[in-house]
């Protein structure tokens, strides 16, 4: 027994001096691969942000893959998603040109004004805003980024100088306070750290993703890009808002038509004014897809519309594919009305 132990001591010692050996090389290996990933040599690049319902951080994204013109050929020029009508409409808008002034819709309840929303927003400090929205999806509506982060901070708690919304509503076919087909609040916010960090005014602009699939049974109008500037001085427009100003007063849906009168890389102008429950509304081809977002009102040129560059559609479109169902949608109850009050054996609701 004392010759076996014996025996065994320098079988220990040699064990753990390999140990020590590899210990030390495996060290070595992991700092030297810790450096070659380290995040200050090759830094990400994360121009978006994402906040997720009830999650006090927001989510760093990532930008989408610049167009490859070798690949996708004419789609990095123009390229757009597809708009949903569901159900027709003997007369509409969308395949008019008229005056550039507002005038109130035909029919709220009738495509293509059944996609516009009348969005609330609700701020920290338990201010309430208005805005207005349009469904891209069936679930996504986009709307101007600061109709859902505000740089105003008497709109956020004591000591903030900027802040996301606690929760919006989103009604579509809004009219003298009626929601007819229901209202949803929002699940997740993508927006531009451009805007959320300084304010720039070209990427106002943010699309939310509902709780609810409210464009299922409303429809939803495509996003789109043009890079041929001459697109937007000679095609039709349109834009359905809730202006806040008479004789609308925030309480119906009022439309523009006609076309821009100015260009530029990331904006587009037309010459009539804009007030703040328009902000967040879409700009419209005659083909149902929106071009932009209504974001604030020039002195000189007159209403200013974030336009949607590549870099921007691509991010949204990309936003819409992540987790929702492309194939059938899940619908959700809104609204349950059943008659008469009390019913009796053998009486049918």
């Amino acid at each position: 027994m004392k010759r076996a132990l014996s025996s065994a001591g320098p079988k220990i010692k040699r064990l753990t001096s390999c140990s020590a050996v590899i210990l030390l090389l495996s060290l070595v290996f992991t700092t030297q691969a810790q450096a070659s990933v380290s995040p200050k040599s090759n830094p990400p690049d994360y121009p978006l942000t994402a906040k997720t319902f009830g999650v006090p951080d927001p989510t760093p994204v990532p930008a989408p893959a610049p167009c490859d013109p070798e690949v996708s050929g004419p789609l990095c020029d123009a390229d757009s998603t597809a708009p949903y009508k569901p159900f027709a409409n003997p007369e509409s808008a969308l395949e008019t040109s008229g005056v550039q002034s507002y005038e109130a819709v035909p029919a709220t309840g009738m495509w293509p004004y059944t996609p516009t929303l009348k969005i609330l927003s609700h701020w920290p400090s338990g201010e309430t805003s208005a805005c207005s929205g349009m469904l891209v999806d069936a679930q996504t509506l986009i709307t101007a980024a600061s109709c859902v982060y505000t740089h105003q901070a008497e709109r956020c708690l004591a000591g903030d100088a900027a802040c996301w919304i606690e929760d919006l509503e989103a009604i579509p076919a809004y009219e003298d306070g009626l929601d007819p087909y229901g209202k949803s609040g929002y699940q997740t916010i993508l927006t531009w750290t451009e805007w959320t960090d300084s304010q720039n005014k070209d990427y106002d602009l943010a699309a939310v993703q509902l709780r609810y699939p409210l464009g299922a049974y409303l429809g939803w109008l495509g996003i789109g890009f043009n890079n041929d500037n001459n697109f937007f001085l000679t095609d039709p427009f349109t834009s359905t808002s809730y202006p806040d100003s008479a004789p609308f007063s925030g309480e119906r849906m009022a439309e523009w038509a006609g076309s821009f009168t100015d260009v530029n890389p990331e904006t587009l102008y037309f010459s009539e004014p804009c007030d703040a429950g328009q902000v967040g509304a879409s700009a419209n081809s005659a083909a149902a897809i929106a071009y932009g977002v209504l974001s604030f009102e020039d002195s000189t040129l007159g209403t200013a519309v974030t336009r949607l560059t590549y870099e921007k559609f691509a991010a949204i479109r990309d936003f819409m594919d992540v987790g929702l169902p492309k194939g059938e949608v899940d619908l959700a109850v809104f609204d349950v009305q059943a008659a008469p009050k009390w019913n009796y054996p053998g009486q049918c609701l």
